[in-house]
């Protein structure tokens, strides 16, 4: 006891009993004693954070997920275009090289488009809250005339955007919260995932479809596009080849009949097999596009798969966000986070 009362005056101890560092030194086991004794302070930074966090829960509209899956049937970019391998040549000579490459479609810049976005906020949609089919800006009644403190503040602000019109501020509105509730991602194998969430699970399952058929619509009208566009370039090529064919022709049966072969000297010889040597180009040349152009006719009449979907959406059976334990779990511990610096810095002894 003597010795107790000598460490405090000479102030090894604290009038606590508890013992003083030294040299800077952190005693860890006076801190996990100092927040031992003072639980009370922790538990209720985290019951008040927990606090916020179940207001947030109640408050925060429910979501529901659903999922698609779909993958590329192969390359797009390297899909049986009309345009082979010769007639990507033959078009390198005609000056026209550029028709030669097939597109290359890319499935995740196709979903996040704002074309697609577009479609989808206009679209009618079945739903549980409205009696007739409406779409997403009046799902969301983004044109209701509500009160916004915070756009009011707003008001009084200088302004030097250029007046649009109501239904474009819409528009705009609901296709920025439509971008929230899209997410898509894409593995190194290929396999797309198109996750859509919504305050409905058939809604949402609803969407998801929609969004895959049109992503498999756009490809194929494209596809068709470019299919319809390379048979008439093959077709005028062809057409050009065979007038080219027949005045080469007719130009060597015009030299025939002026010069007979057996009266021709040298020089007229080497006409004869120049003009001789045009027709055979000219033949190769327009064989090469007549295969290509029945190749072509082919490749726009018949259906081509080029994206298969994995797993349709399927309407959720539980609310996936916001995810209440990880909020919760999430909230307490960091009231805890922040109730450890504020008890360290307030009761820890000053070294």
């Amino acid at each position: 006891r003597n010795r107790i009362a000598e460490f405090k005056k000479y102030g090894v101890i604290n009038p606590d009993n508890q013992v003083m560092t030294t040299s800077g030194d952190i005693d860890l086991i006076q801190i996990i004693q100092l927040i031992w004794k003072k639980k009370n302070t922790i538990i209720s930074f985290s019951g008040f954070f927990g606090v916020l966090a179940f207001i947030y829960i109640l408050v925060k509209t429910p979501l529901y997920t659903s999922t698609i899956t779909m993958y590329p049937a192969g390359d797009l970019s390297s899909s049986k275009a009309v345009m082979g391998t010769n007639l990507a040549t033959l078009a390198e000579s005609f000056g026209l090289a550029g028709m030669s490459a097939a597109p290359n479609y890319n499935i995740p810049d196709i979903v996040t488009s704002t074309r697609i976005k577009k479609k989808v906020v206009i679209e009618e949609w079945t739903s549980q809250i409205f009696s007739n089919q409406t779409n997403l800006i009046s799902y969301w009644e983004i044109d209701q005339n509500k009160f916004n403190p915070i756009q009011w503040l707003f008001s009084f602000l200088p302004n030097n955007n250029l007046p649009t019109s109501q239904k474009n501020k819409f528009m705009d509105k609901a296709i920025l919260k439509l971008e929230d509730r899209i997410n898509v991602s894409e593995t190194g194998s290929g396999l797309i995932t198109i996750n859509v969430d919504m305050g409905e699970p058939q809604l949402a399952a609803d969407i998801a479809n929609y969004i895959s058929q049109f992503v498999i619509d756009f490809v194929s009208k494209v596809q068709k596009s470019n299919a319809f566009k390379n048979r008439i370039f093959i077709e005028e090529q062809l057409n050009n080849a065979s007038v080219i064919l027949k005045n080469s022709e007719r130009t060597l049966v015009t030299f025939k009949n002026s010069h007979p072969e057996q009266m021709d000297t040298a020089e007229l010889k080497m006409k004869r097999m120049g003009l001789m040597r045009d027709i055979e180009e000219n033949q190769t040349v327009y064989l090469t596009l007549r295969q290509q152009f029945e190749i072509a006719r082919i490749d726009e009449q018949k259906e081509e798969i080029l994206i298969n979907i994995l797993e349709e959406a399927h309407p959720a059976v539980k609310i996936s966000k916001p995810r209440r334990l990880m909020t919760l779990f999430i909230a307490g511990f960091l009231g805890f986070a922040l109730a450890i610096p504020v008890i360290l810095y307030r009761d820890y002894p000053a070294i």
